[in-house]
C-alpha cells in the first residue's frame, strides 16, 4: 500500500513507479519486459511535454495486456498502479497532456502543490 495526501502530483507519482517496474523486471516473461519498457517510454514522453491524450488509453490497454499473463505477479503489479491512476486522476493527467509541461511545471499546470 501507498499512502500519498493530496499534495501529491499523480503524473509525477506514476512516473516513478513506472520507472521502479522497469528498472526491475527480470526480463523473463515478454508482457512483463515489453510491457514495463513501453510504458515506462510512454509516461517519460508524457512527462517531457511530448504526451497525447491516446497516450493514456494506451498505458491502460498495455496495463491489461501485462496483467495475469506471466509466471509472477510482478507485471500484475506493475500494472495495478497505471490503472488505477489514470483511473482515479485522469482529469490531471488530461489538463498535465494538454498544457504540454514537462514535470518541472506539473504543479503548476495541474494545480499540485510542491
Amino acid at each position: 500500500m501507498i499512502v500519498m495526501d493530496e499534495t501529491t502530483c499523480m503524473i509525477e507519482a506514476l512516473h516513478s513507479a513506472v520507472r521502479f517496474f522497469a528498472d526491475e523486471s527480470c526480463g523473463q516473461c515478454s508482457p512483463c519486459r515489453e510491457g514495463t519498457g513501453w510504458v515506462h517510454r510512454i509516461m517519460h514522453r508524457i512527462t517531457e511535454g511530448q504526451g497525447r491524450l491516446q497516450d493514456l488509453d494506451d498505458l491502460l490497454a498495455i496495463a491489461g495486456d501485462m496483467e495475469g499473463k506471466t509466471i509472477c505477479v510482478f507485471a500484475d503489479a506493475a500494472a495495478w498502479p497505471i490503472q488505477s491512476y489514470i483511473a482515479k486522476f485522469r482529469d490531471e493527467f488530461e489538463t498535465y497532456i494538454r498544457r504540454g509541461t514537462g514535470l518541472p511545471a506539473c504543479r503548476e499546470a495541474v494545480s499540485c502543490p510542491s
